[in-house]
């Protein structure tokens, strides 16, 4: 079985929820491959080579480059299924695309991973300088991929049920592949002070929300409004996000403090350094930074809606995230009952091994075999 992989993301700006699995993902499913007798190839369908791969995915694997500007080549195949890529990749048996772009390949069975269709549900959840980007991927290429596409992978249930009931595809079609988590070495006091110290904070002085990237449907404003209204010793909110943070303008910035951390030690180090993770979104296709802060044994509070509550699987303390009065008393139980957080601390961190990267790399492996 050969397969081709569109790992584009790869080679475009570093960042982002996709890139940052396909770090984990992709040397695993090569190898898988590998271990088969099959062949996984890289494909770098981006005109212009914006970035070098991350340390993960050696310039060895075995790549095929397209060199065509992206967003023309998804015109003509949306607009005249052409060019077929059949003519230009000989041999191919499948070809898997993480996003919304998919290759016109007619001698080829098409898989393609969904990770959510918020913004055709809820646009309002987004900036309004970014809807002509997600006008594109999600109005434009989703719809016309999910029907060329002979399977689909979705990143949780939530999303599978949300793809069959808006595009009214046969529930076959789709297969349920969580993403990967990884468990990372358990920092001592000191050692989480030391790292924190550049920052500022002090271990379990302190709330951690990561954001992600900064946008109306990470509910920041209820969450910050709800932690300034909690009955507590003095600690502060620690939001990390990329995005415009105009809005910390309003806010008392003495207990609220926005930063960007620096490399994977330091974000585990404001996982476990804080005293819990909050993370009360409006809306995920999975849910990462709940993953992640499960992955380093935290307690969490988080959302009872999508995809939140399937991933957290009764491991979290979960409220109503358009109610601020159950965010509130959130807060107040998680600050002052130590049993229920170490309570929590101890199912997250059992949940969080539910999320291996080799059992993801097994699941979409599965989906391959059954696809032929």
């Amino acid at each position: 079985m050969k397969i081709l992989f569109d790992a584009s993301t790869l080679y475009s700006i570093k960042g982002g929820g996709i890139y940052n699995y396909l770090v984990k993902l992709l040397p695993r499913l090569i190898e898988k491959a590998k271990a088969s007798s099959d062949q996984l190839i890289l494909l770098n369908l981006y005109f212009r080579k914006k970035g070098s791969l991350p340390d993960s995915i050696s310039e060895k694997y075995p790549t095929l480059s397209f060199r065509f500007p992206v967003k023309l080549l998804n015109h003509f195949w949306i607009k005249y299924s052409f060019p077929d890529m059949s003519l230009f990749f000989n041999n191919i048996d499948i070809v898997h695309s993480p996003h919304f772009s998919l290759p016109v390949m007619s001698r080829t069975k098409k898989i393609l991973t969904v990770n959510d269709i918020t913004y055709l549900k809820y646009p309002e959840y987004f900036r309004p300088a970014d809807r002509k980007l997600n006008d594109y991927g999600y109005k434009k290429l989703l719809p016309v991929n999910i029907k060329r596409a002979d399977r689909i992978i979705a990143i949780s249930q939530h999303t599978k049920d949300e793809l069959l009931d808006y595009f009214k595809i046969p529930p076959e079609k789709v297969s349920v592949v969580h993403i990967g988590c990884d468990i990372p070495p358990q920092y001592s006091h000191d050692d989480i002070n030391k790292k924190l110290a550049k920052y500022n904070l002090i271990k379990d002085e302190f709330i951690y929300f990561p954001v992600g990237s900064i946008e109306p449907r990470k509910n920041i404003n209820r969450t910050v409004t709800a932690f300034s209204k909690t009955k507590s010793r003095k600690i502060k909110l620690v939001i990390s996000g990329v995005g415009n943070s105009d809005w910390l303008k309003a806010i008392d910035t003495t207990s609220v403090i926005m930063l960007q951390w620096d490399n994977e030690s330091d974000k585990n180090a404001l996982f476990q350094g804080s005293l819990f993770v909050v993370y009360p979104s409006l809306y995920e296709g999975f849910g990462m930074p709940l993953v992640e802060a499960m992955g380093n044994g935290k307690a969490v509070l988080t959302s009872n809606t999508t995809s939140l509550k399937e991933i957290s699987g009764g491991a979290a303390f979960t409220v109503n995230p358009e109610n601020i009065d159950e965010i509130i008393n959130g807060f107040n139980l998680l600050i002052n009952n130590n049993t229920l957080r170490s309570d929590l601390e101890i199912k997250s961190l059992t949940r969080a091994k539910c999320f291996t990267w080799d059992k993801m790399t097994d699941s979409i492996y599965d989906v391959y075999k059954s696809t032929q």
